[in-house]
């Protein structure tokens, strides 16, 4: 079964499809003589979606403002979020053999287990586009970038009766990450039309910061019987992650 990037990353390529038919058929339309490049003072909405081709659970939306100070240069500012998770629940069972008597008693578990994140992060990208061919152009960047991560995961297992073996246990876990770094991106835009394009982009995210942990964790016995317990820690954090991109900007020259 398909999760939801490769859902996503094959209406992504569906829609690749049937603009590249549309170019095809309609060769006038999007002609590049009609279509000149960004010029200085030019201005584009940006609309994207991240995390296209793996395969996670996490599914990112960018919108950026890119203004043109001259041709074939752009500054971006992008403002991104990254949600996601995922919520299982399922039953098993437990078997406790007893010697006395050589019986195997058996006690069925109810489990659960939710995971969920929230990803928000700010870039500044210098953006530099090769003369383009045609109607498409190369382009590439780097720039700073700023975020703030939070991800938890909760796991519950719960005996039902009659309590023979097991206990009830439920953890939670909390993870928050504050971090900068640099986002070089080598992507390619394609002008339709002069107010608007396609663009597919891959990412390098290089960043460092501080990360906090934080989990609690309950058992629980059918007999009055209980412990807890709870602990924190923090640090340095570092990561060097890449993800693929594809949008479109609206231009207002």
């Amino acid at each position: 079964m398909l999760n939801k990037g490769a859902k996503v990353s094959k209406r992504i390529l569906v829609v690749t499809i049937v603009i590249a038919s549309l170019s095809t058929a309609f060769g006038g339309l999007f002609d590049s003589t009609n279509v000149q490049p960004p010029h200085s003072g030019s201005k584009a909405l940006e609309f994207g979606l991240s995390g296209l081709f793996n395969f996670s659970h996490y599914i990112g939306n960018t919108i950026a403002l890119k203004t043109f100070s001259r041709p074939y240069r752009a500054t971006r500012y992008t403002l991104a979020t990254n949600t996601g998770g995922y919520n299982l629940a399922g039953d098993g069972h437990e078997y406790e053999y007893n010697p006395t008597d050589s019986t195997i008693d058996s006690t069925n578990i109810d489990q659960t287990s939710q995971s969920s994140i929230l990803n928000v992060s700010l870039t500044l990208q210098w953006i530099k586009y090769l003369k383009p061919y045609g109607n498409l152009a190369l382009l590439y960047g780097i720039g700073p970038s700023l975020g703030y991560e939070s991800r938890e995961r909760e796991n519950s297992r719960d005996p039902r009766l009659p309590i023979v073996s097991g206990y009830y246990r439920q953890s939670k876990d909390v993870t928050r990450t504050v971090y900068a770094g640099l986002a070089p991106v080598i992507g390619i835009e394609w002008f339709l039309h002069k107010n608007f394009s396609f663009h597919a982009e891959y990412y390098t995210l290089i960043n460092v910061g501080w990360q906090s942990f934080k989990a609690d964790s309950e058992n629980e016995n059918g007999w009055g019987g209980w412990e807890k317990s709870d602990f924190e820690m923090e640090g340095l954090y570092h990561s060097i992650n890449s993800r693929a991109q594809a949008g479109v900007s609206f231009y207002f020259r």
